[in-house]
Parts: structure tokens; C-alpha cells; sequence
């Protein structure tokens, strides 16, 4: 049998489980520091940007 890199043929990666298990087990986990941070800068920005440029037509 030809063992590929981390697992062999058959898709078992040496611990136990499939590469789909592990998959499975990633989705589950919290997003990085950084996909945070962006999504709380684009939420800044929309905010902004109905302060000044919506709400900014009121006041004129």
C-alpha cells in the first residue's frame, strides 16, 4: 500500500480520524483575532457613514 503524506490511502490521518472529522472539528472553533477585528472595523465604518452622510441631511 502507498502511504500518502499524514495518512494513507484511505484518508486516515495516523489519529483516529478521517480528514472530514477534522474538518468538522475546525468549523466549530472561534475565528482568528484578525476576521474580529475587520468585521468590528467594516461595523465602524457603516456607522460612520450613516452619521455623516444620512443622518447628516437632517441637520441641514
Amino acid at each position: 500500500m502507498i502511504e500518502a503524506q499524514g495518512g494513507d490511502t484511505c484518508g486516515i490521518s495516523g489519529t483516529g480520524e478521517t480528514p472530514q472529522e477534522r474538518a468538522t472539528r475546525r468549523l466549530t472553533a472561534r475565528p482568528a483575532v484578525s476576521v474580529r477585528l475587520e468585521r468590528k472595523s467594516i461595523a465602524f465604518a457603516v456607522s460612520l457613514y450613516d452619521a455623516v452622510f444620512l443622518y447628516g441631511e437632517i441637520f441641514r
